[in-house]
């Protein structure tokens, strides 16, 4: 299906078309985004009129592996809320230190779903929520170095 995901918008003005013609939206697509796939787009005027979904497109840079994530990101949890078991997805896009840790609503480390070396890429860890309570949890996510360091934290809603 069409439009499953928004990845943002941009916005322009008559005075830009008749500047140069065509114009160009670029967007850092992040999780959930897969290389790969569709970006298909639609357009509002003034007041508030959309368009029917456009024709898929999407431009990869020739100097960058598609398969690759554009940045370090942090998906959100699914299913949410849980009952027995979530998906984390992180992105990776190069090889780095990857830390996933889960914390209750007082702070206190409840888990750690990943501290180790990992390649660049997509990667999911599975999240067993058999033996936590009922209540919301934060799942951060720490991976790179120096001024590349990235942090990000999603919320997780454990129900009985």
């Amino acid at each position: 299906g069409q439009g499953q995901v928004y990845l943002g918008h941009d916005t322009y003005t008559e005075a830009d078309f008749t500047a140069g013609g065509e114009k160009t939206a670029s967007f850092s697509l992040q999780a959930p985004y897969v290389a790969g796939g569709d970006v298909i787009a639609t357009a509002t005027d003034a007041e508030g009129n959309t368009s029917e979904f456009g024709a898929p497109n999407v431009s990869v840079g020739a100097d960058r592996d598609p398969s690759l994530p554009d940045a370090f990101a942090l998906a959100m949890p699914w299913p949410n809320p849980v009952r027995h078991r979530v998906t984390v997805r992180v992105a990776l896009p190069k090889a780095s230190r990857l830390t996933v840790e889960v914390y209750d609503a007082l702070g206190r480390r409840v888990r750690q779903l990943d501290d180790d070396d990992r390649p660049a890429g997509w990667h999911e860890l599975a999240l067993d929520a058999d033996g936590l309570a009922s209540g919301v949890y934060l799942v951060r996510m720490t991976a790179g170095e120096g001024t590349e360091r990235f942090t990000a934290t999603r919320r997780i809603t454990v129900v009985r």
